[in-house]
C-alpha cells in the first residue's frame, strides 16, 4: 500500500509536464485543455473553474482505478488513484499560488520565476510547474535571468523593485 501511495504521488509529475507541454503547446489540435490553457496565458487572472478541473480529473481517476483492478487489489488501486489525485490537487494549489501569492521560500521564488519565464518570455520552454526536473530531462529547461512582465499582467504582489522581474509596457510579440 505504501508503494502504491508513493507511486501515485510521483506519477502526477511526469504527467503534469506532458499534459502541459503536449496538450497545451506542442500538439496543435483543439482540445479542452489547450483552450483553457490559452485563456490562462492570455487573461491575467484566469484559471479554469473547479468543475472543469473535476470533469477532467474524474475520468482519469476512473481509468487508473479500473486498470489497477486488473493488476492489483482494489485497495492498492484505490490507494494509487487517491495519491495521484492528492498530487494533482497539490499542483493546482501551487500553480495558483505562484500567480497570486508572494512565495516564502527560495524554492518557491525559483519555481515562480521558472513558470513566469514560460508565461511571459518563451512558452516553448519551462513546462514544469511543481518541478523543473522534467524540463531538464527533456531539454526544455531555461534558467531565467530577469523576466519581463507586461504592465497589464502585473500581479498585485509584483513591485517595481523586484530584481527578478521587470515591468514592461506591453506583452512581447
Amino acid at each position: 500500500m505504501l508503494i502504491a501511495m508513493i507511486l501515485g504521488l510521483l506519477f502526477w509529475s511526469p504527467l503534469e509536464y506532458c499534459i502541459h507541454r503536449f496538450l497545451g503547446h506542442d500538439w496543435t489540435f483543439r482540445n479542452k485543455f489547450r483552450t483553457e490553457h490559452q485563456k490562462h496565458h492570455y487573461l491575467k487572472d484566469y484559471f479554469a473553474g473547479p468543475l472543469d478541473k473535476l470533469m477532467a480529473a474524474f475520468p482519469v481517476m476512473v481509468v487508473f482505478f479500473v486498470v489497477g483492478l486488473l493488476v492489483v487489489s482494489w485497495q492498492v488501486s484505490l490507494t494509487f488513484s487517491f495519491a495521484f489525485l492528492v498530487s494533482y490537487l497539490f499542483y493546482e494549489k501551487v500553480h495558483k499560488d505562484l500567480h497570486v501569492k508572494e512565495p516564502k521560500t527560495r524554492f518557491g521564488k525559483a519555481l515562480r520565476k521558472h513558470h513566469f519565464y514560460h508565461h511571459f518570455t518563451d512558452p516553448s520552454v519551462n513546462h514544469g510547474v511543481t518541478t523543473v526536473f522534467w524540463d531538464i530531462v527533456f531539454g526544455t529547461y531555461v534558467v531565467p535571468d530577469q523576466v519581463d512582465v507586461p504592465k497589464n499582467y502585473q500581479m498585485i504582489w509584483l513591485t517595481e523593485d523586484n530584481p527578478d522581474y521587470q515591468i514592461v509596457e506591453s506583452r512581447p510579440a
